[in-house]
């Protein structure tokens, strides 16, 4: 199956002019950054369909296996709490805030040389601060994201089987589901607990986080 970034990218086709400023590696570059941002977004979709689900049994009035769906209730709004608070900071605190620093730059560059540096500049500050570039700590703060949103999808998974039983009255092992429910949140706070380390680390290099970074990140 032809895979769907491929198609994408045969779709941005860039002619001169504007060749000359978007080369086939910054195209290559913002190829990464929205790969990496979408696959955020679709993650945070992914967690408000299990809280669908969730209300939908919820309106049933149904008391069978109460503790198990209280502790999924908790762990997808921890879950979600950091995904969004990861995606927010993204999206805002570093492609919104560069993206009109780049603006702020182009009718003031004096000749093309000098818009061509500034965007790629622009872009280098966008891989860097979202993790993509090799600078740093980078690689192991994108690594412990990429162990998160993994556990993420497996626990959208086990959500969806686990509500898509008690929505058709489909008896299943309670006891094998708490165990994965027990591993998987075992996962997450492990690979968050590193994560928060890295981001410790991280003060003062490209990825700069600062105390409003900090407190949104406290479970």
């Amino acid at each position: 199956m032809l895979n769907g970034w491929i198609l994408l990218e045969n779709q941005l086709g860039i002619s001169s002019p504007l060749s000359v400023i978007f080369t086939q590696n910054s195209i290559q570059n913002y190829l990464s950054i929205f790969t990496f941002l979408w696959r955020l977004k679709r993650t945070e979709h992914s967690l408000t369909n299990c809280w669908t689900n969730s209300m939908c049994y919820e309106r049933m009035n149904s008391k069978k296996n109460f503790s198990l769906v209280h502790r999924t209730h908790l762990l997808r709004n921890e879950i979600h709490h950091f995904v969004h608070v990861v995606s927010s900071y993204l999206m805002y605190e570093v492609v919104q805030f560069r993206f009109l620093q780049f603006l702020e730059h182009v009718p003031k560059s004096s000749d093309l040389d000098e818009l061509i540096s500034k965007h790629e500049e622009y872009v280098s500050q966008l891989l860097n601060e979202c993790f993509l570039s090799d600078r740093g700590k980078n690689k192991e703060i994108s690594l412990q994201l990429e162990h998160i949103l993994e556990v993420v999808q497996n626990f959208t998974q086990l959500h969806e089987s686990i509500f898509q039983s008690l929505l058709e009255k489909v008896d299943f092992d309670v006891e094998d589901t708490e165990e994965m429910l027990d591993e998987i949140t075992k996962q997450f706070r492990d690979y968050l607990s590193d994560f928060q380390n890295l981001a410790d680390i991280g003060k003062g290099y490209c990825f700069e986080i600062d105390s409003r970074f900090e407190d949104r990140l406290e479970l």
